[in-house]
């Protein structure tokens, strides 16, 4: 999804679609995710290489509002990729509580290079350490094996470098982390996104 997240975000930017994205703090309108959440899928799905601004803007808003997080996270990306950290942040936060590693990945990276804030070594080692409790770790999700090493391993190496203060501290924040993911979208994504890809084919197959 990572791979996604940058091709999308460079033919949006280049449409000028991120310049008026949704709200991140406007609530969404489902508790986790619901059949809009899957025809935003499908819509994304079916967007073409060269999309204008007039069709990624009712998906981008579609997503925003229905809580799917891979739309959710390119946003943010879109924010950051201009160098607005405190704009992309919101939209970050809200993938964690929806559980997608991704955003809990872009949000340790900012904790730890101090970027938009000050380095909190503490906070960067909460998020590291629920992305790799979240992280799909089956061969069925395609995760990149030398990824999924290198997540599972970023808390531990994080650790050797905080006082016990700090490894207290970001235990602490893990646990309320945690407990605010109320949602499993690595889990939903996988079975929703091939249903939307197989609707996509049967609407494209040829008829008699």
């Amino acid at each position: 999804l990572l791979l996604i997240a940058f091709v999308i975000h460079g033919a949006a930017s280049a449409q000028g679609v991120a310049a008026s994205p949704p709200d991140a703090r406007v609530p969404a309108t489902v508790a986790c995710f619901s059949a809009e959440t899957e025809q935003a899928e499908e819509l994304l799905q079916e967007l073409p290489p060269d999309a204008g601004a007039d069709l990624w803007e009712p998906v981008l808003k579609l997503g925003a509002a229905t809580n799917h997080a891979a739309i959710i996270h390119m946003l943010g990306r879109m924010f950051l990729e201009d160098g607005d950290f405190a704009g992309a942040a919101p939209w970050f936060e809200r993938g964690v509580r929806l559980g997608d590693y991704q955003a809990m990945q872009d949000l340790g990276v900012m904790w730890l290079k101090g970027e938009g804030r000050d380095v909190d070594l503490a906070r960067a080692y909460a998020y590291f350490r629920l992305e790799a409790e979240t992280i799909p770790r089956s061969d069925d999700y395609y995760v990149p094996r030398p990824d999924l090493v290198r997540i599972l391993k970023m808390p531990d190496v994080l650790k050797a470098r905080l006082s016990a203060q700090q490894i207290e501290d970001g235990e602490r924040l893990f646990t309320a982390l945690k407990d605010s993911m109320t949602c499993r979208w690595n889990e939903w994504y996988w079975t929703h996104a091939a249903r939307a890809a197989d609707r996509i084919r049967q609407r494209k197959r040829p008829t008699n």
